[in-house]
């Protein structure tokens, strides 16, 4: 029991960011892809106080509220967004150890996320219920990772299966390979995946994503003392979000 529930946790939660920012540029070009991603970026940039994190969670929240979605899908639409962006409002507590808040935040995120779904399946909401899953499992018991741990996988399966392309079930598919223990590690799996989203556009990574993508490739080259190619990455990431707190992690894993 202690050696699955260990497991789990390392799959799915070896880092705060090891689940991946949802896309909602998939679904919306306009207002709220614009307040997403001024959200996404400073979440990840993690230079701003909490204040103005919040006045940013508050506008894409806002923004979620209008829809250029058909009637019939517009109110799961909104529900996606709302849990996108709980999502990433959730992380910026845990990194300032807020796990309360965070936990908040999370289990909103999968309640918007499950009634998105019901109303209109879609990839979106899917990702978004995978990622704020995993997420939460930071902020909760033992008891929480063993009941959701093993769902995840099937989450993010039924997430791609409509979109193939949907980088955020992917990165999170990636994740099951990369930050596994040693057992379970899969890294040429992990790379190769990560590859194809940078090398297709029809992932549309945003730069949160990007980040996403290199710091698992850098993480997939530690077990192989791959040291250069580690660094090699880690300085692509650090051109996105130079102060974000998983580079020093991985830098904290190399020879010092």
């Amino acid at each position: 029991m202690r050696e699955t529930a260990v497991y789990i946790w390392c799959m799915v939660a070896a880092a705060v960011w090891c689940a991946a920012a949802e896309n909602p540029r998939a679904a919306d070009s306009g207002v709220y892809a614009d307040a997403y991603a001024a959200l996404e970026n400073a979440v990840y940039a993690q230079e701003d106080t909490t204040e103005t994190v919040c006045a940013l969670y508050d506008a894409a929240c806002a923004a979620a509220e209008t829809s250029d979605a058909a009637e019939s899908c517009g109110e799961s639409l909104r529900l996606a967004r709302l849990s996108q962006c709980e999502e990433l409002m959730g992380r910026w507590y845990v990194v300032h150890g807020d796990e309360e808040s965070a936990g908040g935040c999370f289990d909103r995120g999968v309640a918007y996320a499950r009634e998105s779904d019901e109303l209109c399946p879609n990839a979106e909401a899917r990702a978004s219920l995978a990622a704020n899953t995993s997420q939460n499992m930071r902020t909760k018991s033992v008891g929480y990772l063993l009941r959701n741990g093993l769902k995840l996988k099937s989450f993010i399966k039924d997430a791609l299966e409509p979109d193939p392309y949907n980088a955020a079930a992917a990165y999170l598919q990636v994740s099951t390979y990369v930050y596994a223990p040693k057992a379970f590690t899969d890294a040429e799996k992990g790379r190769e995946i990560v590859l194809r989203m940078l090398s297709d556009e029809r992932f549309a990574l945003s730069n949160a994503e990007r980040f996403n993508v290199y710091t698992a490739l850098a993480k997939a080259a530690i077990p192989d003392k791959d040291y250069a190619e580690v660094q090699h990455y880690l300085a692509q990431a650090a051109e996105l979000f130079p102060h974000n707190s998983t580079l020093e992690e991985h830098r904290q894993e190399l020879p010092q």
